[in-house]
């Protein structure tokens, strides 16, 4: 992050508009893991008011470089004085204009909630699907993890044998297999090489249009 040479007054403006903002609404669904998120304009709702009255602006600045899509989002202060970070990822499958876009979509959303500040709504729903079901239940619901334990290198039995095919596949449609599993495993599903392989020929099957556009949340 790189700041302007005093952040007094924008500090100053900053804590008194996070005082006001409320929680960002989950007002969009994911219909393939059946959650809820808050999208951009949600996030935006929450800040843009208790911003404006205090003073305080964001732009934000799309670019690419080495084939990475960027964003640089700036926080400005009436003063002049201002706060800026940058992010980047790389683009959903394809590297397009409609892939570009969406993929800036995403970063334009978590970029400015961790910019200013705002956090989404919850309750006690989303927290209990959040919560670990046992692994009878995660069966059942036909979740991608395995009910037998992975082996002692962290791996499920079947990885060893699946693991060239699965990051083939994973190559083909420009992805890198660090990223899905950071992914996955924030999504609550543990990384792919746990998995039995029924789940990730069920991973390939209904995540085929994985990217920063379809992961949500």
């Amino acid at each position: 992050m790189t700041t302007s040479p005093e952040l007094n007054e924008l500090a100053t403006a900053l804590a008194l508009a996070q005082g006001q903002m409320g929680a960002a609404a989950k007002d969009s669904k994911n219909p393939h893991f059946k959650s809820t998120y808050a999208d951009l304009a949600s996030i935006w709702q929450a800040a843009q008011g208790p911003l404006t009255a205090n003073g305080l602006s964001v732009v934000q600045g799309p670019g690419m470089e080495s084939g990475m899509v960027t964003l640089t989002t700036r926080l400005l202060h009436k003063s002049g004085q201002y706060m800026e970070s940058t992010v980047s990822s790389s683009p959903g499958r394809g590297n397009g204009p409609q892939a570009v876009g969406s993929t800036l979509t995403y970063l334009r959303r978590y970029a400015l909630a961790a910019m200013v500040g705002v956090v989404t709504d919850d309750d006690d729903g989303e927290a209990a699907r959040r919560s670990e079901p046992p692994r009878r239940q995660q069966e059942q619901r036909g979740g991608f993890e395995s009910m037998q334990p992975p082996q002692a290198d962290g791996h499920h039995k079947s990885w060893a044998a699946d693991r060239v095919r699965f990051c083939t596949w994973l190559t083909k449609q420009g992805w890198k297999y660090d990223d899905v599993r950071d992914w996955c495993i924030g999504a609550g599903h543990g990384k792919p090489s746990t998995w039995p392989q029924a789940g990730r020929d069920r991973f390939r099957d209904e995540v085929g249009n994985w990217g920063p556009a379809f992961i949500e949340g």
